[in-house]
C-alpha cells in the first residue's frame, strides 16, 4: 500500500469539495491547487502536513475510506491497521471468510503473474497492493464478525 495513493483515494470521498480541504490545510493552498496535487494521475507527492490534517478531518467525520492513509502508514511499518467503520459489512462470518479466501487467491495470482518474468513492474506492484488492501479489509471483516458472533453467544448464555 502506498500512502500517497491512499490519501489521494481518501480525499475524493470527503464531503465539501476542494475549498473545504483548503481550509482544513490551513489556507496555505487554494482548492484548485489541492485538486491538482491530489488528482489520481498527479505526479506531485502530497505534503505530509496536509495529508495528516486531511486524514484527521476525515476520521473525525467518519467519511468513507477515512482510515486509508493511516492504514497505509501503519502497514508500511508492520503496524496495527484500523477497521474502517464505513466499510461494507459481511452478511455472515462465512461470507467474510469466503471473501478473505477469494481476495487472498487474487494476491497469489497477481504475485505469481508478476514474478513470471522475474521483474515486478510498477503496475504489477500497484495491482498486488490493491489486492493486498482488500485482504486486510477482509481479515478485519472476519475479525469483526467473529467478535459479533462471540458477543451474541455471550448474550444468549446470559439470558
Amino acid at each position: 500500500m502506498n500512502p500517497c495513493d491512499e490519501i489521494k483515494k481518501m480525499v475524493r470521498r470527503i464531503p465539501g469539495g476542494w475549498d473545504v480541504l483548503a481550509v482544513i490545510c490551513g489556507g496555505t493552498k487554494t482548492g484548485d491547487t489541492l485538486r491538482q496535487c491530489f488528482s489520481p494521475d498527479s505526479r506531485y507527492v502530497p505534503n505530509l502536513l496536509d495529508a495528516c490534517a486531511i486524514s484527521d478531518y476525515a476520521i473525525s467525520i467518519q467519511s468513507p475510506d477515512c482510515y486509508a492513509f493511516v492504514n497505509a502508514i501503519a502497514a508500511t511499518a508492520g503496524g496495527f491497521v484500523r477497521l474502517d467503520p464505513n466499510a461494507p459489512r459481511a452478511e455472515t462470518l462465512l461470507d467474510a471468510t469466503v471473501g478473505l479466501m477469494q481476495d487472498s487467491t487474487a494476491v497469489l495470482g497477481a504475485v505469481t503473474a508478476a514474478r513470471a518474468d522475474s521483474v515486478i513492474s510498477d503496475n504489477e506492484r500497484k495491482e498486488i497492493e490493491r489486492h493486498a488492501s482488500k485482504v486486510i479489509a477482509d481479515m478485519q471483516a472476519v475479525l469483526a464478525e467473529v467478535a459479533r458472533e462471540n458477543e451474541a453467544a455471550h448474550l444468549r448464555v446470559a439470558k
